[in-house]
């Protein structure tokens, strides 16, 4: 119950975040604003961290080595909350307050891995190797354990006597699972560019609560791959040379919704190189 409100609390300042600059009128407009106001290109990359492990579940792990089928050896568990972030953004300046100050809507979206770990799910090591088509053991099901693992997607480079791509593992019915994250939003800005002075090289910026949609990578026990959710943020730009500019950040990425019935919040911190247009 506490965290439904609590939800419901951030999902109303993301409503309302971009009306608390309307009632302020702004001395300029986005077509007037000077070089080092207007808009940032960026692309991004860092450091990567689940709230929560996915470890447990049927496609992450096959419910955490649960059965006779999980526990062969080579199964590992995707526990790992520890990864890796890039992608990219666009900063586009609304308005120009009187102290100078600047709104910013932004566009932002990235890729997150976590985790990555072998896995034994008996749906697919005791299915037919591709659809319609038979079993590598030539009949309707490959008995438990002896279907051949795969460690490589297909299309790899590597295609064995039954057609398929992909390098073999040593241990049959191994996949590999990958834990991942595809976010892409869209957040209001508020970037303090005289903070530290009127030549604007250094500045400062928060997000209150943004927009995001969320996939995520392989789906939970719902079968539903993607969130509605949000994030919120602090970082700096920090002027190099003419158009150049480059900048830290870190930013917490929630749900609001439970439309995939896990914990898919995640951190991710890191740095960012601009040009600005």
């Amino acid at each position: 119950m506490e965290r439904a409100k609590w939800k419901t609390t951030v999902l109303l300042l993301a409503l309302l975040s971009p009306l608390l600059f309307i009632a302020i009128p702004p001395s300029s407009t986005w077509a007037q604003l000077p070089t080092e106001i207007n808009a940032l290109v960026k692309l991004k990359g860092g450091f990567a961290a689940l709230e929560n492990n996915r470890s447990g579940e049927a496609f992450t792990d096959c419910f955490a080595k649960g059965s006779p089928i999980c526990n062969q050896p080579g199964a590992t568990l995707n526990d790992d909350t520890m990864g890796y972030n890039f992608g990219g953004g666009l900063d586009l300046p609304l308005w120009l307050l009187p102290w100078g100050h600047v709104v910013i809507a932004e566009l932002d979206i990235g890729f997150s891995r976590f985790s990555t770990g072998q896995t034994f799910l008996q749906l697919i090591e005791n299915g037919p190797t591709s659809l319609g088509g038979p079993t590598p053991c030539g009949a309707p099901r490959c008995p438990i354990g002896t279907k051949p693992g795969f460690i490589d997607p297909p299309g790899g480079g590597f295609v064995d006597a039954n057609g398929q791509g992909g390098r073999p593992s040593p241990q049959p019915g191994v996949r590999t699972a990958k834990i991942t994250t595809v976010n892409a939003g869209i957040n209001p800005k508020y970037r303090m560019d005289t903070l530290f002075g009127d030549d604007r090289k250094l500045r400062p910026w928060i997000i209150p609560a943004g927009w995001e949609f969320q996939i995520f990578s392989p789906p939970p026990h719902s079968m539903q791959m993607w969130e509605i959710g949000g994030v919120t943020g602090v970082g700096m730009d920090i002027h190099v040379w003419e158009r150049i500019w480059l900048g830290v950040e870190g930013r917490y990425h929630y749900q609001y919704t439970d439309h995939t019935g896990i914990d898919g919040n995640f951190f991710t911190a890191g740095g960012y190189l601009g040009v600005s247009w």
